[in-house]
């Protein structure tokens, strides 16, 4: 078969940049946009399925990103240390979010939501430190939790609740997440609770 079009391969992509359209991308290359700190707002091609390792590593300036309903893979730290991101939904369509993915992307300010999906792993430190969060929304077909996959992100309130589909949750998944004040509903399905998963949830 055809490999799919990647976009800018081995091409050095000029930091300056405050705004990018795709227009036609598959996927997007490990590295493309790396420590384009000015980036503000980006459009993803509509039939974007994967979204490449440090991808967005360190966009501190991105606030707005509108994930397609195409996109399956986020990998590794794509969007590792974007401070300025303020608002992120995870659509049904994902099966895999890397570790790090999203990893001290403090500037959030609302409900992180995980759709409804047909199988989908959240990597270790996947959400971790991402404090701006105010609540949790997991979907059915969340099958794992990695370690420290939202380790303290200490803004998020009211209920939690790990949806039936999950069997494991990763040591330190949750620890230090204090804000929930509602209740904790566990899935009927789990066979692993790795320590400290939901340590100093207080």
């Amino acid at each position: 078969p055809s490999p799919l079009p990647h976009l800018f391969y081995g091409a050095s992509i000029p930091s300056p940049l405050t705004s990018v359209t795709l227009t036609d991308a598959d996927a997007l290359d490990d590295y493309t946009f790396e420590n384009c700190s000015r980036l503000r707002t980006i459009t993803l091609h509509k039939d974007l399925k994967t979204i490449g390792a440090y991808a967005f590593y360190n966009c501190r300036g991105l606030q707005t990103l509108t994930l397609p309903s195409t996109v399956t893979r986020i990998e590794n730290n794509a969007f590792d240390g974007c401070t300025g991101l303020k608002k992120i939904t995870i659509p049904s369509s994902v099966t895999t979010i890397g570790h790090s993915a999203f990893q001290g992307c403090s500037g959030f300010d609302g409900m992180l939501v995980i759709e409804e999906t047909d199988d989908l792993i959240i990597g270790n430190n996947a959400f971790s430190s991402c404090s701006g969060f105010t609540g949790l929304e997991l979907g059915y077909g969340v099958r794992e939790i990695g370690e420290y996959a939202f380790y303290r992100c200490t803004g998020m309130t009211g209920d939690l609740a790990i949806p039936n589909s999950v069997s494991s949750i990763g040591s330190y998944a949750f620890y230090q997440c204090n804000g929930f004040d509602g209740t904790l509903t566990l899935s009927e399905n789990l066979s692993v609770i790795s320590s400290y998963a939901f340590s100093n949830c207080t």
